[in-house]
């Protein structure tokens, strides 16, 4: 599990968390547990952060070869499949899914009564968004690697294409939440990075944006 991935791709429910057992000072949330004789993880969140760090019982110095992606052996095999599984439960519990997608979806359908077209069989998750009247595209929904928009993470993304005039395009680009259109024309179009960072008041205007610069 993408750690970075996991906290734009999801909202940490911070009451959640106390339920499920971890302790809170000054907006960061810890929870230890023990993994076996000899070791301990403590699982640290916050509303922008989350880390993971094992430790020796009788020391209580960090277990080195937990943080040695090379390492093998059993034992440390053993030890990361534990982990993954407490941290899946976490995320089951303490974690809500961003899904963007849908709220997208209802805001063009209520305002333009747009229905997403999912047109390419090898690409199920890929969907175009039509003006009423010219049936031309004003949003391409598609997933991608993080590593596509030169970000870090292994993960998939999900970002959204859109049309603008020129001079505003350059001024939203940050390669953070904007950046040059993805395999589109970048003189006209943006990409959109839709993870939690983005202001979803602004992704609606840029759709209308969109949307009224081709109907």
């Amino acid at each position: 599990m993408n750690k970075d991935t996991l906290l734009k791709q999801y909202s940490v429910m911070l009451e959640k968390l106390l339920e499920y057992g971890f302790l809170e000072e000054c907006n960061v949330y810890s929870l230890k547990k023990n993994l076996s004789q000899d070791l301990y993880v403590i699982i640290t969140i916050s509303k922008n952060s989350f880390y993971v760090d094992v430790f020796e019982k009788e020391t209580c110095e960090k277990y080195l070869p937990f943080y040695i992606k090379e390492a093998e052996g059993t034992y440390v095999s053993d030890l990361k499949h534990k982990i993954e599984l407490i941290l899946q439960d976490i995320l089951n519990h303490c974690f809500e899914a961003l899904n963007i997608r849908n709220r997208i979806i209802s805001y063009v359908k209520e305002k333009y009564e747009t229905v997403p077209e999912y047109s390419w069989t090898k690409y199920p998750n890929y969907f175009t968004l039509k003006t009423k009247n010219k049936k031309k595209w004003y949003g391409l929904v598609i997933d991608i690697p993080y590593k596509t928009l030169g970000l870090k993470g292994e993960d998939i993304v999900d970002i959204i294409n859109l049309k603008n005039d020129p001079e505003k395009i350059q001024e939203l680009i940050d390669y953070k939440n904007f950046f040059p259109a993805y395999h589109m024309n970048k003189k006209y179009w943006i990409t959109v990075l839709l993870d939690q960072n983005i202001d979803f008041n602004l992704l609606k205007q840029l759709i209308d944006e969109s949307y009224q610069s081709i109907e």
